[in-house]
């Protein structure tokens, strides 16, 4: 029976400790080179031998019986891990351990508990920590470890967008300075220091950016005459451009007015024959002609209004629509003699003949 009550204390015990130890906010700041980096979240991202890097863990209790706090690292896939920090905290007093690491601790009451502030430091983040992990457990009458937070450390990439590295050292981490350069027909920005350097959070600064030289915008004709000058011209306000454009339109125009008077001609002459009777030998033959001459004279007026100012759719659009035109014109006249033939054969009398 005893030992059935001490497994309930023990368990009653473990739930309250979950209950009234939040795990709060942790914050990294890094304060270097000039620069003070204060980073929030679960997990983040560091430059190898980013220096100076302290872990803030902020959280609140309502605990007033003495608690210990030990702070340790682990790595991926890996079930051992190593000491960082202890602290042991009872009331508002909390001291801290031996531990290099360990840079303070205090503790504040509030009206719904207490708030804990704990910092830990470290001078050098190596390479070899790499997606490592910091976990705390908490020991009262029993223990309880939650993940604090996972680390990213890597060096600075080698190129940013078309920008690329020439530093050859490896790893190139926190502080590590390099010059960049772009590839043919590019430059680096002038705006930005002609020396970059790696920082804390694995990123160039400033950043490089590569910007289009304008002389590569040459056109065909530029090149293969040196004499030409550059034009600053544009296609929008080029005056060659602009006309080419006026004449392809126009001609888009032209091929789009003559074909639908064709269609509305032939549709009429149909309309005609179909009233009067005047049935067509070989109708389909002459449908399906005609349907090809209209699929080639949409495709022409696509291409000519579609495409304005370009050559090889301004000449395609053209010779399309002009054997489409013709094709059409040859099917109207056709049509028409047809009618006509019909008619005079519809109009001869007939003649008796007394033998």
């Amino acid at each position: 029976m005893k030992w059935k009550f001490a497994l309930f204390i023990s368990i009653v015990m473990s739930n309250c400790i979950q209950s009234t130890l939040s795990q709060g906010d942790v914050s990294l700041h890094v304060r270097s080179y000039g620069e003070e980096i204060i980073v929030y979240g679960s997990t983040s991202t560091w430059a190898v031998g980013t220096e100076n890097l302290t872990i803030t863990h902020v959280f609140k209790t309502n605990i007033t019986y003495e608690t210990s706090l030990a702070y340790y690292s682990r790595l991926p896939d890996s079930s051992s891990r190593t000491s960082l920090c202890e602290y042991r905290i009872e009331g508002t007093f909390c001291e801290v351990g031996a531990d290099f690491n360990c840079s303070g601790c205090s503790v504040v009451n509030g009206t719904t508990g207490k708030t804990v502030t704990i910092s830990m430091l470290f001078r050098d983040m190596d390479v070899t920590m790499d997606q490592f992990r910091i976990v705390y457990l908490v020991t009262t009458e029993t223990h309880i470890e939650s993940p604090l937070h996972q680390f990213k450390i890597s060096e600075c990439p080698g190129s940013v967008g078309k920008a690329q590295s020439d530093n050859a050292t490896v790893p190139c981490g926190y502080g590590c300075t390099s010059r960049f350069s772009c590839p043919s027909g590019y430059y680096i920005d002038a705006d930005n220091s002609s020396l970059y350097r790696c920082t804390a959070r694995s990123e160039w600064s400033p950043v490089p950016v590569c910007l289009q030289d304008p002389s590569t915008t040459l056109t065909s004709a530029t090149v293969n005459n040196p004499s030409s000058s550059l034009s600053n011209n544009t296609p929008e306000t080029d005056p060659t451009h602009l006309a080419s454009q006026s004449s392809q339109l126009t001609s888009a125009a032209l091929i789009a007015a003559i074909g639908i008077v064709l269609m509305i001609s032939y549709t009429i002459l149909a309309l005609y024959g179909w009233k009067n009777k005047f049935v067509l030998d070989n109708v389909a033959t002459l449908f399906v002609a005609k349907g090809v001459c209209v699929v080639s004279w949409l495709i022409a007026v696509g291409l000519l209004f579609g495409l304005p100012g370009d050559n090889s759719a301004y000449v395609a659009g053209t010779i399309v629509g002009i054997l489409s035109l013709v094709g059409m014109i040859a099917i109207l006249l056709l049509h028409i003699w047809k009618i006509k033939t019909k008619k005079n054969q519809k109009g001869i009398p007939g003649k008796e003949v007394k033998l």
